[in-house]
């Protein structure tokens, strides 16, 4: 299942383009988020913390990574090539 996130109306107010209660997709509701952060603050701006905080959304499905993380290939690059190989091949990761 994909992970989902629902937006808490306590903290509607914050994320007025998203409809409180309602079941957005996490990747689309993390990437506007996070767009609107960049819009409203400049391309400089660094996101420390989680772009969806667990204090304003709830989340349903998806991975628990604090579980599975370690083995798991997120970019997709890592899920095309063996570790190391294809980002050697790409230039990448240079030898030190």
């Amino acid at each position: 299942m994909v992970r989902q996130v629902r937006l808490k109306a306590a903290h509607a107010g914050r994320y007025l383009a998203l409809d409180p209660g309602v079941w957005y997709t996490a990747a689309a509701a993390a990437g506007f988020v996070k767009g609107t952060i960049i819009v409203r603050d400049g391309p400089q701006i660094e996101i420390r913390d989680r772009v969806l905080p667990p204090q304003h959304f709830e989340f349903r499905g998806g991975v628990d990574h604090r579980e599975s993380w370690g083995g798991m290939h997120t970019r997709r690059i890592d899920r095309q090539f063996p570790p190391d190989k294809g980002r050697h091949r790409l230039g990448l990761l240079q030898p030190v």
